[in-house]
C-alpha cells in the first residue's frame, strides 16, 4: 500500500502539469491518496483498500493500451475497437458490478469514517467514468453503422 500511494502521488502531480487539467482525475486522486494515507500511517482497512486497488486497478492495461495505440496510428483499427470494448466490459464489471458490493461491506461495517467516505467517493466517480466509457463504446459501436452522405452535385 505504500508503494501505491507514492505511486498516486506521483502520478497526481503529474496529472497537475498535464496541458489541461481533468477535475475528475484531479478528484480521483485526492480521495485515492487520502484513502491509502489514512490506511497506511493508521494501519486500518487495508483489506478494503488492497481490495479497492484491485479492482480500480483491473482495467488499467486496457485503458494504457488505448494510449498506445493512439500513439502507434492505429486509432481506427479492429484491434483498437476491440481494446475499447475490453476496457468497457473490465472496467464496468470491475467498478460498477463488484465495486458496489465492495462499498456496502465496507460502509456498513465497523470502518473509519475517512475509510467509508473514500470508498463512496471512489464508487461515484467510478459511476462518472463508466457513463463517459459507456457512451464512448455507443460511439465507436454506432459509427461503422451510420450511411455515407452522398454529395450535391
Amino acid at each position: 500500500m505504500t508503494v501505491s500511494l507514492a505511486y498516486f502521488l506521483y502520478d497526481f502531480f503529474c496529472c497537475l502539469f498535464d496541458t489541461s487539467i481533468d477535475y475528475s482525475n484531479v478528484i480521483h486522486h485526492t480521495v485515492s491518496i487520502s484513502s491509502l494515507a489514512y490506511s497506511v500511517f493508521n494501519r486500518k482497512c487495508g483489506t478494503e483498500i488492497v481490495m479497492c486497488l484491485w479492482l480500480s486497478e483491473l482495467s488499467n492495461p486496457f485503458m494504457h493500451a488505448r494510449e498506445l495505440l493512439k500513439e502507434l496510428g492505429l486509432k481506427d483499427t479492429t484491434l483498437a475497437l476491440l481494446n475499447d470494448i475490453c476496457f468497457a466490459l473490465v472496467f464496468g464489471f470491475a467498478r460498477v458490478v463488484l465495486g458496489p458490493y465492495l462499498v456496502y461491506l465496507t460502509v456498513f461495517a465497523d470502518n473509519p469514517l475517512m475509510v467509508k467516505i473514500g470508498a463512496l467517493g471512489i464508487q461515484f466517480i467510478s459511476i462518472f467514468w463508466f457513463y463517459k466509457i459507456a457512451r464512448m463504446a455507443v460511439y465507436k459501436l454506432s459509427k461503422g453503422k451510420k450511411k455515407p452522405v452522398k454529395k450535391l452535385q
